[in-house]
């Protein structure tokens, strides 16, 4: 049970990491990197107070 528990976080985490590089390569195609860079990081840390 605790293996299945680690196993699914780590997918968790590798989607949500995946993700947020997915978004910042769309906004680098259409914004400053600057602006893709922040927003990434925004979400990123969203997404990590949601699953806490």
């Amino acid at each position: 049970m605790k293996l299945e528990k680690t196993k699914r976080r780590q997918q968790i985490e590798q989607r949500r990491l995946r993700d947020a590089i997915i978004q910042v390569l769309n906004q680098l195609e259409t914004d400053s990197t600057e602006i893709a860079v922040t927003n990434a990081l925004g979400w990123s840390i969203a997404g990590q107070i949601f699953t806490v």
